[in-house]
């Protein structure tokens, strides 16, 4: 290779290469400075305000080797069925039940429990920023592929509509004038014809 086809074919690596540093480096720190918002970073902060608050109002006394309901897997758990069912009606001795089966979990009472999942409930209920998210990570696409099926049925719909249109109009005789003195004249001469 010559040194002049060297020279480009490196600069022009080169640019590629910065270029692709660049978009890729960008991409990186817009990440990292700006993470995306998910609905899940989002009730997992709504979760913690929750347990805050929830302190703030009820002190549990924990022994050595337990720590409180509300720092278990299993409320948790359960909290995600709500989120799930929404607004589905709670059974606290069942999750008291649940909780009963660790025995690291200081079990609460039904209206610690009540208490805990009001302050809970009523966080999630006003925060339109989590419905928000909610709706844009779990029903955007379906709201865009549903959308795609009205189109391909509208245009069966249309395809449909424009065969029967042309069935209507091939099965449906409507005679204009001329139509009817050629049939005059067609008449005529046959009658003239039957009497020669």
């Amino acid at each position: 290779m010559e040194p002049v086809s060297i020279t480009i074919i490196t600069y022009v690596s080169l640019k590629f290469v910065d270029q692709f540093l660049k978009e890729e480096g960008y991409g990186r720190l817009k990440k990292f400075f700006f993470p995306a918002k998910k609905y899940q970073n989002r009730l997992v902060k709504i979760i913690y305000e929750t347990v805050e608050e929830f302190e703030k109002i009820k002190t549990i006394e924990t022994a050595s080797n337990k720590f409180p309901f509300y720092n278990s897997q299993i409320l948790f758990d359960e909290l995600n069925k709500y989120i799930l069912f929404n607004n589905s009606q709670t059974d606290y001795s069942s999750v008291i039940e649940l909780l009963k089966t660790n025995t690291n979990i200081l079990t609460p009472s039904t209206s610690e429990l009540e208490a805990f999942y009001d302050i809970f409930t009523y966080k999630i209920k006003k925060d339109n920023y989590l419905k928000k998210l909610f709706i844009e990570e779990n029903y955007k696409t379906k709201i865009f592929d549903l959308g795609e099926s009205l189109i391909r049925i509208e245009r069966k719909i249309d395809t449909i509509s424009s065969t029967v249109q042309t069935l209507h109009s091939e099965t449906t005789f409507q005679p204009n004038q001329d139509w009817f003195k050629e049939q005059c004249k067609t008449s005529i001469d046959d009658l003239a014809a039957c009497r020669n």
